[in-house]
């Protein structure tokens, strides 16, 4: 396993990230988000840390990055607050730039033919922000979705708004949910209210899977295996 540590220009300055290949040389690469800056959450997350070590079990390369204003990257953080927008239709917070410019990175790299989605938490909310607007970049094929990883994400807490121009039948095929069932901050009837996801309730587990991450592990191991099989 190598890691390597990057910068990835984004839309505020640069941004830090680690770039890690398990022994294998992989064409899958997941992209990590992590969760809330106010809280004290960087790239460096134990539960995001947890899912990073699942991907690279199964060799799929990982790219964690620090939102802005954290660690060693460039800017000010939004804290999650909407603000301008990409495509000039919705409101989003300003992090969903950053998770667009590590994106782009990945396609840009040319090393990989496939690039999943792993947030956690805030990272979560972020990811739901960005799809649609990953439609908007020539490199994304408009009928398509990455395949994505929602871990403990907390809509009863941040808005989880109903996805517009993106067909329900992707979002059903390409998000799955991964949260605790003593998580205060995730109200799974309210997520998936609107889509038929795919979600993984671990029973006993809080918003910071205190005391669960190997049943984390499992989880995240056993959703990777399902899309590695799509």
């Amino acid at each position: 396993m190598t890691t390597e540590r990057i910068f990835i220009t984004g839309p505020e300055g640069q941004l830090e990230g680690e770039l890690t290949h398990s022994a294998h040389a992989s064409k899958v690469a997941a992209l990590l988000c992590h969760p809330h800056p106010l809280y004290g959450g960087t790239m460096h997350d134990g539960v995001l840390q947890t899912a990073g070590n699942a991907c690279l079990a199964l060799n799929i390369a990982t790219l964690k990055f620090n939102f802005r204003g954290v660690g060693a990257s460039q800017g000010i953080s939004g804290r999650g607050e909407f603000s301008s927008t990409v495509s000039n239709e919705t409101k989003l917070s300003p992090e969903v730039g950053d998770v667009i410019a590590a994106y782009e990175w990945l396609t840009h790299t040319e090393q990989f033919n496939e690039i999943w989605l792993i947030g956690y938490s805030f990272g979560a909310n972020m990811l739901w922000q960005t799809l649609p607007e990953l439609g908007h970049l020539t490199s994304v094929d408009q009928n398509t979705l990455p395949k994505t990883i929602l871990i403990a994400p907390p809509n009863a807490a941040m808005a989880f708004n109903k996805q517009r121009g993106l067909q329900e039948g992707l979002i059903e095929e390409k998000i799955s949910v991964i949260a605790g069932a003593k998580d205060n901050y995730v109200d799974i009837t309210a997520l998936t209210e609107h889509y038929t996801m795919k979600t993984q309730v671990i029973a006993d587990a809080d918003h910071f899977f205190s005391g669960q991450r190997q049943a984390l592990d499992t989880a995240v191991t056993t959703t990777l295996n399902e899309q590695l099989s799509d």
